[in-house]
């Protein structure tokens, strides 16, 4: 049966730098203000041998947003609806006031490590409760990131069960797609 079958994994091109990656991370944010962002957090960082490198490569998102004319008849089809997410405005670089607005309010950098890349392969773990008693039944489920929680729980679809978990058991893959 076809609705059986096993979604296909695609690999998807390997990112130039740890930019890149901060890139999609905080919703395609331009190079100056994430790098300054990236100075202003605790939790990230370019590392020594990339900071040489600071260029983001092609960003088929952000290239389309740039030149979508918003009277053109044609929809924005080919940008991925997970793409989009909205990082909080005080977790971004304020050059008014020289300091991320967290910071301002609270004199302590934010943490925001734990953003990952939406629309990224999960596996996620089967609780024992739900698990068939078999020795070599599956732990774990195929999903995808679709969001966050409070209490660092991230939101996961599986399409072949077709509903949505909040769970903390999960083993993120942002280098590769469903």
């Amino acid at each position: 049966d076809f609705n059986e079958l096993e979604p296909i994994v695609y690999y998807t091109k390997p990112e130039n730098n740890k930019l890149d990656l901060y890139h999609k991370r905080l919703n395609h944010l331009n190079k100056d203000i994430l790098l300054k962002t990236i100075d202003n957090t605790s939790g990230l960082s370019l590392g020594n041998n990339e900071a040489s490198d600071n260029s983001i490569s092609d960003c088929e998102p952000c290239f389309i947003s740039k030149f979508h004319n918003i009277e053109s008849k044609t929809p924005m089809s080919t940008t991925p609806v997970l793409s989009v997410y909205n990082i909080d405005i005080n977790r971004t670089y304020n050059s008014i006031i020289n300091k991320i607005p967290f910071e301002a309010l609270t004199n302590k950098k934010p943490n925001i490590d734990y953003i990952k890349i939406l629309g990224s392969l999960v596996y996620t773990l089967v609780p024992k409760e739900t698990r068939k008693y078999s020795k070599l039944f599956k732990k774990d489920n195929k999903g995808i990131l679709i969001g966050f929680e409070l209490a660092n729980n991230f939101l996961i679809y599986l399409p072949i069960e077709n509903k949505i978990i909040s769970t903390k058991n999960l083993i993120i893959k942002e280098d590769l797609n469903y």
